[in-house]
C-alpha cells in the first residue's frame, strides 16, 4: 500500500535511500504539508544523492545546494511543482558523483590513518560508501559520534572540516540529522571529510587558550562585534583584494581574533539550561550581526558571508535537541560555532551596526506584510535562487521560536517582530534585485562591495 503521494507506507530511510513523510516538528517548518510534496521531494532528493557531487567545482569548494534548498522550501510547504523548479534551476551546474574508488576504500576502511584521503574532492564518493557502510553496520548516531566526536575524528580535524567552507558541511549534516535521513548524513560527512581544515589552527588555538576554565564567560557575542569594531588591528586586518578573508585575519591578527574570540565559552561541564541559553543566544546574535551591517545609503543587500552565519544557526537547536550528544560534544559544537560567527564579522571588515535599519523599514506591501510567517514563506518557496533566501527565512522562523524565552536577557538584541520584519526584508530584497546588481554583497564592511549597488530610495 501507498500513500496518495506514491510513498511505501512502512518504508524507513536508509544509508542509500531517501524517504519523507512530513518536516520535523520544530519552529523551522509549517506543519501543513501534502503527501505529493514529500513524494516530489524524496525522488529529488534521491536523484541528487545518486548522481551528482558535492561540489560543482573542485577548485574553490563551491557547494551543490540543491538538498538544502530542497528541504528548506519543503519544509516551508513547497508545492510539487515548486519543489521541481528549485531543483531545475541548481541542476544545470552540478557535476557527476564520480567513480568510487575501492582501493582507497578498502584502505581507508582497514586504517585509521586517512592522511592521503582527507581534503580531496575525486574522493566524495568513495567516502559516501564508507559512510553508508558505517550506517548500516552501527547506526547513523554512532557513526556521527565516530566521526566528528572521537579522538581520531579530533585528530583527523572533522570538528574543523565540519564548519569549514563557510559551514556547508555543518549544515549539510544539520539537515540531515534534523529530517533523520542516514543518506544525506552520509552525504554530509563525506563532504566534511573531502573538506580541508582551514580554520583549524584558529579554533584549535581557542580550544587551547579556554582548556583550563571552567565557566563560561560573561562576555555576550554582541559584546564581541562592539569591541572588534572598535579594535584598529582587527578592523583593518582584511584588505578588499584578499582573496579569502578568514584567512587574512588569522595572517594579520591572529593572536588578537583568537583573544577576543574565547572572551565568548561554554565548558564542557555547562548543563542543559546554559547549553540552551547559549545556542539561543548565538542564533540571536548571528542575525543581528547580518541585519544590521547593510549599508543605510545603499539599496538594501545583505551580507553573503554573514547570512551563511544564519542559515546554519538553525542547527544549533537541532544538535542541543539530541540526547545521545553529550553536553561536553555540544559545548564543542557551541564554541566552533561562536567563534566562526565573530570570524566572520572580522573578516567581512567590521562592518558598522545599525539595527534601527531593521525597526524603521517599511517592507513591501506594508507591515501586513510582515505579519504572518506564511505571507512570507508563499513568496520565498518558489523563487529562483539557489536556495538561500528560503534558508534565510527558514532560520528566521526558528530563530523566533528559540530566542523568545531570552528576549530580554544581555545579548539578546531582536525580538519575533524584529525576525519577521528581516524575513520581509530578505524576500524583498530578492524580489527587487535588478539583472546587474548583486543578490548579495560579499564583505560588507568593504566600500569596494558596494560598487555595483544602486542608492537606497
Amino acid at each position: 500500500m501507498t500513500t496518495s503521494g506514491g510513498i511505501p507506507e512502512g518504508i524507513a530511510p536508509t544509508s542509500s535511500k531517501i524517504y519523507l513523510q512530513s518536516p520535523p516538528a520544530s519552529g523551522a517548518a509549517l506543519s501543513e504539508i501534502t503527501p505529493e510534496s514529500s513524494a516530489k521531494v524524496s525522488s529529488l532528493l534521491q536523484q541528487n544523492h545518486d548522481n551528482l557531487h558535492v561540489f560543482f567545482d573542485f577548485e574553490d569548494r563551491l557547494h551543490n545546494h540543491i538538498a538544502h534548498h530542497l528541504l528548506a522550501i519543503y519544509a516551508l510547504g513547497a508545492s510539487p511543482a515548486n519543489l521541481q523548479f528549485a531543483y531545475d534551476t541548481n541542476v544545470k551546474h552540478q557535476q557527476p558523483i564520480g567513480e568510487e574508488k575501492p582501493p582507497v576504500l578498502q584502505n581507508i576502511s582497514q586504517s585509521t590513518d586517512w592522511t592521503d584521503y582527507l581534503g580531496k574532492a575525486d574522493l566524495y564518493h568513495t567516502f559516501l560508501q564508507f559512510f553508508q557502510n558505517s550506517i548500516d553496520e552501527v547506526g547513523w548516531q554512532e557513526t556521527v559520534s565516530r566521526y566528528v566526536f572521537s579522538e581520531q575524528a579530533v585528530k583527523d580535524g572533522m570538528p574543523e572540516r565540519l564548519v569549514s567552507g563557510f559551514l556547508h558541511p555543518w549544515i549539510h549534516l544539520g539537515y540531515g540529522i534534523e529530517f533523520e535521513q542516514p543518506a544525506i548524513i552520509a552525504e554530509a560527512l563525506a563532504q566534511t571529510a573531502v573538506h580541508d581544515d582551514w580554520p583549524g589552527k584558529y579554533l584549535k588555538a581557542c580550544a587551547v587558550a579556554t582548556a583550563n576554565r571552567d565557566s563560561s564567560n560573561k562576555a555576550t557575542m554582541l559584546s564581541l562585534f562592539q569591541e572588534a569594531h572598535g579594535s584598529s588591528k582587527l578592523r583593518g586586518s582584511t584588505k578588499w583584494t584578499d582573496p579569502q578573508k578568514n584567512k587574512a585575519v588569522y595572517a594579520n591578527a591572529f593572536d588578537e581574533m583568537v583573544a577576543l574570540a574565547t572572551k565568548w565559552y561554554i565548558p564542557p561541564t555547562a548543563d542543559d539550561t546554559t547549553i540552551k541559553q547559549a545556542a539561543a543566544e548565538l542564533v540571536s546574535a548571528a542575525v543581528y550581526a547580518c541585519a544590521a551591517t547593510p549599508r543605510a545609503d545603499k539599496k538594501l543587500k545583505f551580507d553573503f558571508f554573514l547570512m551563511h552565519t544564519v542559515t546554519s544557526n538553525v542547527f544549533l537547536d537541532v544538535w542541543i535537541r539530541q540526547a545521545w550528544v553529550s553536553n561536553a560534544q555540544k559545548a564543542l559544537l557551541l564554541n566552533y560555532f561562536g567563534w566562526m560567527v565573530i570570524n566572520m564579522y572580522v573578516s567581512r571588515g567590521c562592518a558598522d551596526m545599525d539595527i534601527g535599519q531593521v525597526n524603521s523599514y517599511v517592507p513591501k506591501g506594508g507591515e501586513a506584510a510582515c505579519a504572518k510567517w506564511e505571507a512570507i514563506t508563499a513568496r520565498v518557496v518558489g523563487i529562483k535562487d539557489d536556495g538561500h533566501v528560503p534558508k534565510m527565512v527558514r532560520a528566521l522562523m526558528n530563530a523566533a521560536e528559540v530566542t523568545a524565552p531570552y528576549a530580554t536577557l544581555p545579548g539578546f538584541g531582536l525580538g519575533k517582530e524584529q525576525f519577521l520584519k528581516i524575513a520581509a526584508m530578505t524576500a524583498d530584497a530578492a524580489e527587487d534585485c535588478g539583472e546587474d546588481e548583486p543578490l548579495w554583497v560579499r564583505s560588507t564592511g568593504h566600500e569596494e562591495a558596494w560598487a555595483k549597488v544602486p542608492a537606497r530610495l
